[in-house]
């Protein structure tokens, strides 16, 4: 698989030309051998004799190689066209480089190429205006830079990704390649930089090759997947993206909606993976301090998968539907957020996209969906491993454990608690901001800002609630944040409790139906999101409660060692 760059002659005083000539000498040195091409009056040739020059031009690309043809050449857009066109039919990869506005009206017929960078984003916005699609084309950042470093990296990632492609195939024959999966779902272009800080901390961790699999979704950005796959490329390991059909893992359960679809990812990796016999697949907020070959050769032949157990499920009452009705043993439950999967096993006993959404069409109230479906599917096929693959950092910090090699599972907290932080906090915030990911230096600080920004509103609102006389309704168990809270503000004799064990001696306990009764504006609700079995927020809402106006969940009022939300 080779590399191939276009080069103009026989235009002088041209700066389009003396750029294409700057880039082409660079290419030249990164080992891309020379496409040249001569200006000539066009017009006067026939379409075969049109035909027999392109053929001539490109008579050392085969199969597979990729060109990069730059834009424009000064011989119109009929000869680019018929260039890019033959190229493809011949099984090349093209990547246009767009690098002066072009001289003609529309650009969408060049969409036949895979893909197209401008080199700067004034000539990405008139590409688009003449018809370019905003998601064909990006930015090559650096090819007009004064350092040559730069330029050779600009063009390096052009190429990269379909050399990246290439190189997955024979990956997934080789024996000594640790093959990792993702599941990535990003709406707000904010966490592929998560999936990329797991994917540093494992590199930094290990000497073994890896092959990262990320499946992917089209809300995945261009320049996202570009990072992603610098960050593998970096050191000779290859990064594949796999784009997901999002309809065959849609399922109706309530629940999801605390999660990213990405989660239910998981489920096509036997299906799109089909020439692997075993894979490792990872959440997306994990730091991961120990070295991964030891996690890739634990024995799983006789095993569908092998996990964590969930601490949380054994020893913390932590429930869900499958363990309250006896389906799987609370004791044997586990985390999917670090799986091996023996793909062969899980193959032969059918698609496990399909069983896992029949399983949930039954199990319509599982609180963690996938996870609850891959327990209950192989609760007889798991191979509980050391906690030390998946050690949650809440309670890491609750217990106090020491920091050691492990790999820290930040479920639930989408930040690093600053007021307490840890040494493994440090780590994750060194290995995240070494990723330089536009702005992220700040980024965790930011949410931070936003998260007691939040706090400080909503007891403002509080505040002032209290201060009109309105009556408090407690809804849920007395825990650290209720407590600081009552302790905040005194309780009136009107005010009373809902679904509390542990009331406040004198005061009324009533029926959540009382709440109904009450006259809006004239009281507040303060709730413990458990109560009901993590269905007080929807029976509040079906009551015709506004969140912020009637009620307020106790754990967004006060910080995380206070029992509050890390947002």
């Amino acid at each position: 698989m080779k590399s191939h760059i276009t080069n103009i002659y026989g235009i002088s005083n041209s700066n389009t030309a003396a750029l294409q000539n700057q880039i082409a000498n660079i290419g030249r040195r990164l080992q891309f051998l020379e496409l040249g091409l001569y200006k000539y009056n066009v017009e006067t040739d026939t379409h075969d004799e049109l035909a027999k020059r392109i053929d001539g031009i490109i008579a050392s690309v085969e199969p597979g190689d990729v060109a990069v043809v730059q834009l424009p050449t000064g011989n119109g857009l009929n000869f680019e066209l018929r260039l890019v066109n033959r190229l493809k039919a011949s099984g090349t990869k093209v990547a246009l480089l767009v690098e002066d506005y072009l001289p003609y009206n529309q650009l969408n017929y060049f969409e036949g190429a895979d893909v197209a960078y401008a080199t700067n984003y004034v000539i990405k916005a008139d590409c688009i205006s003449k018809g370019l699609k905003e998601d064909f084309i990006n930015v090559a950042s650096g090819l007009t830079a004064r350092t040559e470093t730069e330029c050779e990296n600009a063009l390096l990632n052009i190429v990269t990704p379909f050399f990246a492609d290439a190189y997955d195939d024979k990956a997934a024959i080789s024996d000594d390649v640790i093959h990792v999966c993702f599941g990535l779902h990003d709406a707000k272009g904010t966490y592929s930089i998560e999936v990329g800080t797991v994917m540093q901390s494992i590199i930094e961790n290990t000497g073994a090759k890896i092959c990262f699999h990320i499946f992917v979704d089209d809300t995945v950005s261009d320049e996202n997947r570009r990072r992603l796959r610098k960050i593998g490329n970096s050191v000779g390991d290859i990064v594949k993206f796999h784009a997901i059909d999002v309809e065959k893992v849609t399922v109706d359960n309530r629940y999801l909606q605390n999660f990213t679809i990405g989660t239910m990812f998981r489920l096509m990796i036997p299906e799109i993976l089909h020439n692997l016999h075993k894979v490792i697949y990872l959440d997306a907020d994990l730091l991961f301090l120990k070295d991964i070959q030891e996690l890739w050769e634990v024995d799983i032949e006789k095993y569908a998968l092998a996990a964590v157990h969930d601490i949380g499920a054994e020893h913390y009452n932590i429930t869900t539907e499958i363990i309250k009705d006896g389906a799987v043993d609370r004791k044997k439950y586990f985390n999917a957020g670090v799986l091996i999967l023996n793909l062969d096993v899980i193959r032969s006993e059918g698609n496990l996209a399909e069983r896992t959404i029949e399983m949930l069409n039954q199990y319509k109230d599982s609180k963690w969906p996938d996870q609850d479906a891959l327990n209950l599917l192989f609760k007889d096929e798991t191979l509980l491993i050391d906690g030390d693959w998946n050690t949650f950092v809440n309670f890491a910090c609750m217990l106090n454990m020491p920091f050691k090699k492990r790999v820290y599972h930040y479920a639930g907290r989408r930040f690093v608690d600053f007021e307490n932080r840890r040494e493994w906090d440090d780590e994750y915030i060194r290995i995240k901001n070494s990723l330089q990911w536009n702005d992220n230096i700040h980024s965790d600080y930011g949410r931070a800002y936003n998260c007691l920004k939040d706090k400080f509103s909503y007891m403002q609102k509080l505040i002032k609630m209290d201060a009109e006389g309105r009556k408090k309704i407690l809804i849920g168990n007395r825990g650290k944040a209720m407590d600081l809270v009552l302790d905040l503000f005194k309780l009136r004799k009107d005010d009373y409790f809902v679904a509390c064990d542990n009331p406040v001696e004198g005061y009324l306990q009533k029926d959540i139906s009382s709440v109904g009764k009450e006259e809006k504006g004239k009281f507040i609700i303060l709730v413990v999101p458990d109560a009901f079995d993590g269905k007080v927020i929807l029976k509040l809402t079906e009551m015709g409660f506004v969140e912020g106006e009637d009620f307020m969940r106790l754990p967004r009022l006060v910080l995380a060692s206070q029992g509050g939300y890390l947002l």
